[in-house]
């Protein structure tokens, strides 16, 4: 985790997309793509990844992060596409990186991001650092079942989806409570995936019979050191286990190392099969990982299911979340009648959430309503950098050749190296 964040080590590479006929190249510690004879090229602001499995790469656009569509793959030695990109016909430097995302990655120290620190499994340092004790730092291994998990699965346990309590950030959670605080995950479905380690450990005879007396640093330890080293994998499995085959090690053959769903690389498989060469554990449906608390059960079920039904019954409540989620599945359904009103409440609620204000000019626009072009205007305002709200804008005035391309030049004010805007004007 002290290696998860950090400055780009300056290399050379280059490699094609050959789906978007797209050209890359690292040159130091600069990305660059080029495309139909148009190239935009970055300084790498951040380094994501300790570089073990792979990295992937920040860049920093009208003071803002945003994904490289370059990342290095560690055990291939090769750079390629980012995860997520290859389907992209148009693919640029314009991804932006999310906090949720970012958190698991690095942390926030005086303003600046770098790698995870200490407070991230301990707990704020500010009175253990005035009067250092035992009782003033969390120690995640003093801690109860769950509560312990918490601490690894705030990062280590993704599911399909991760739903948010109102009125919470992803930044809100502290070590010493449990996840369910803060955002109830749901799990299910068979895909393995980068961050379903705590799902696979789940599913192993090892958790299953040895109970939660089990954890994460049963077999990881979180600070090994030159005097005090990492104990060896096989030999955590001794502690329970008589070897059967002295000339391999357990987990050669019980964790074996398998591809991931949603990246180009493999990761050890942590269900601990007692036959490896049969089936995993079948997926079961989507669930929550613990019990959410009472009063946001309904909710959160709701949202993770994106049950319509279910969230048109919450919407009086003037949730932002339900009222929106809501309202774009029913637009995407064809329902822009019953999605307007809903879509209209939620930007009443969050008038500075410029996504809110494009979903509501989306389904104006639908519905034929001459607004539409002004809750573009808006939430472009709220966030310069929404290419999708100028690009709807742009497209509905492309009948004035002018406006239309007034539009894409007040994005490339911003972004003035973005390949997708630059390609639609010059074919105007």
């Amino acid at each position: 985790m002290g290696r998860s964040a950090g400055e780009a080590i300056p290399a050379r590479a280059s490699f094609r997309h050959d789906r978007s006929g797209t050209a890359f190249r690292v040159d130091g510690s600069a990305h660059e793509a080029s495309r139909a004879g148009l190239t935009a090229k970055h300084d790498v602001t951040l380094r994501i990844g300790s570089g073990h499995v792979g990295s992937s790469f920040a860049v920093t656009i009208d003071g803002r992060f945003f994904q490289s569509p370059i990342s290095r793959f560690s055990q291939r030695g090769t750079f390629d596409i980012s995860p997520g990109f290859e389907p992209e016909r148009h693919p640029d430097f314009d991804r932006p990186i999310r906090d949720e995302c970012l958190l698991c990655h690095a942390s926030r120290t005086e303003g600046a991001w770098t790698a995870i620190g200490c407070e991230r499994c301990h707990g704020s340092g500010d009175e253990h650092r005035a009067n250092p004790a035992r009782s003033n730092v969390v120690n995640p291994a003093r801690l109860a079942g769950p509560i312990r998990d918490s601490v690894c699965e705030q990062c280590h346990l993704a599911g399909v989806s991760r739903v948010l309590h109102p009125g919470k950030t992803f930044g809100d959670f502290r070590p010493g409570e449990a996840l369910e605080t803060v955002w109830t995950t749901f799990v299910g479905g068979g895909d393995f995936r980068v961050v379903s380690h705590s799902e696979q450990w789940a599913k192993s005879k090892c958790r299953t019979a040895g109970g939660e007396s089990l954890g994460c640093a049963t077999c990881h330890n979180p600070h090994p050191t030159a005097s005090r080293p990492a104990r060896g994998f096989d030999a955590v499995c001794r502690d329970c286990h008589q070897p059967h085959r002295a000339e391999t090690g357990c987990t050669e053959c019980h964790m074996q190392k398998r591809g991931a769903q949603d990246v180009h690389a493999v990761y050890t498989d942590h269900e601990i099969r007692r036959n490896p060469a049969l089936p995993g554990a079948t997926a079961g449906p989507l669930r929550p990982w613990r019990p959410a608390p009472p009063e946001f059960a309904r909710r959160a079920e709701a949202l993770a299911r994106a049950d319509v039904p279910a969230l048109l019954k919450l919407a009086p409540s003037g949730d932002p979340e339900i009222l929106a989620m809501a309202g774009s599945i029913l637009l995407q359904r064809g329902r822009a009648g019953e999605a307007l009103p809903l879509l209209r409440r939620a930007v009443e609620i969050r008038e500075k959430d410029a996504l809110a204000w494009f979903r509501l000019g989306v389904v104006e626009q639908a519905l034929g309503i001459e607004s539409y072009a002004e809750r573009y205007e808006e939430a472009i305002r709220r966030d310069p950098l929404l290419f999708d709200a100028y690009a709807a804008l742009a497209k509905a005035r492309s009948a004035d050749r002018a406006a239309y391309e007034a539009v894409l030049r007040r994005f490339l004010r911003h972004a003035p190296q973005n390949l997708t805007a630059r390609e639609a004007l010059r074919r105007r």
